[in-house]
């Protein structure tokens, strides 16, 4: 596990959240965190404005904002969301999470594993998946290619 990859209990925990999402009799096969690419909207540029004035006013005034933090992550979630890509046995799902619990909240796109295959394949930049481009770390997109490459044997029952 790499300094900033989720651990494995974070992506069971990820999975378990995901299957009521995706429909009961989905298996998922691993679930990978990645982040949504910037898009910077008039109610994001607001409220950084407003964070950033606020923030000015106080320093002039000698005061320390500790939850203007809090405030600055919201917008830095805003400008970048948190996705999950969840690949199943019946192909590959966008998610959206949660900004504060981090929790997978809505299913954004549901795609073949060879759409989402062909586009992991080069080394470097955004993945396409639906209607976000995706950024991953260097490890879990090797992870994601590596998993979506091997065909899915169907399990028995």
């Amino acid at each position: 596990m790499g300094l900033f990859q989720p651990s494995e209990r974070a992506r069971r925990k990820w999975a378990d959240k995901a299957v009521p999402l995706l429909g009961s009799g989905t298996v998922i096969r691993s679930v990978f965190a990645g982040r949504a690419y910037a898009r910077f909207t008039t109610p994001v540029a607001i409220a950084l404005g407003v964070f950033i004035g606020i923030f000015v006013v106080a320093l002039a005034l000698g005061v320390i904002l500790l939850p203007g933090g809090v405030a600055l992550l919201l917008v830095m979630n805003s400008i970048r969301p948190p996705r999950l890509v969840v690949a199943a046995d019946q192909g590959v799902a966008l998610l959206s999470r949660s900004s504060f619990t981090g929790r997978p909240s809505k299913v954004l796109a549901q795609l073949s594993t060879a759409e989402v295959t062909a586009s992991t394949r080069s080394g470097a930049g955004a993945v396409p998946i639906g209607p976000d481009r995706v950024t991953f770390g260097r490890r879990e997109r090797e992870q994601l290619h590596a998993l979506l490459s091997q065909p899915v044997v169907p399990t028995a029952f």
